[in-house]
């Protein structure tokens, strides 16, 4: 996929937001669930036992909502506020990414955006690479979310599905709002107890 088919393919499927994860639950509410990554809503792994535990949960949602033949696409991307970039590109920094051709796409004005987050010029340039779940180093990426390292998303284009895990659980972006009940029954012992799911 090219950057402008990738361009046309977002504001056909997800108009409401652009692409940054914390947004999601915002602006894409009626496709939205959210999972935890540990029991009791534990907010990050201190041991192997409990690693085992998060990273079940999400291989269990990207098996069952990500194909395991079909590659699908990592977004990241970079903040700059003024002449500050706070980000780096993490596609850089890990095995599983270097391999990869990785494609900017158009910097995002994120006050025009999301006025009530952001100050005028502040910015957001999203990346995309287009990988699979077999490839090299995929669980360093989960890890490294889950520790409030870097932040990315997964996108299925074939079932306009989004996995975007943080650290403390995973947002999950249906493609409309009668698949997101359906996967909010199957993974109820894995929800918050809130109802709104914040």
């Amino acid at each position: 996929m090219t950057t402008q088919d990738f361009q046309a393919y977002w504001s056909q499927s997800f108009a409401e937001t652009p692409p940054i994860n914390h947004l999601f639950k915002h602006n894409l509410k009626e496709r939205w669930l959210r999972i935890h990554s540990l029991p009791e809503a534990k907010r990050y792994a201190e041991t192997e036992a409990e690693w085992s535990i998060l990273l079940h949960r999400q291989h269990t949602l990207f098996q069952d909502l990500m194909s395991q033949n079909e590659a699908f696409y990592v977004l990241s991307g970079l903040y700059s506020f003024g002449d500050k970039v706070f980000d780096k590109n993490i596609f850089s920094d890990y095995d599983f990414f270097k391999t990869l051709t990785i494609h900017e796409l158009e910097r995002i004005d994120l006050f025009k955006n999301s006025g009530d987050w952001y100050d005028e010029g502040s910015f957001y340039t999203p990346f995309f690479v287009k990988a699979s779940i077999k490839s090299y180093g995929f669980d360093a990426i989960l890890r490294a979310v889950a520790d409030d390292e870097i932040r990315v998303f997964f996108l299925n284009t074939s079932t306009n599905t989004i996995i975007a895990p943080y650290d403390g659980g995973v947002d999950v972006i249906l493609k409309d709002s009668e698949t997101m009940l359906f996967y909010k029954e199957k993974y109820k012992n894995w929800l918050p107890e809130r109802a709104d799911g914040l």
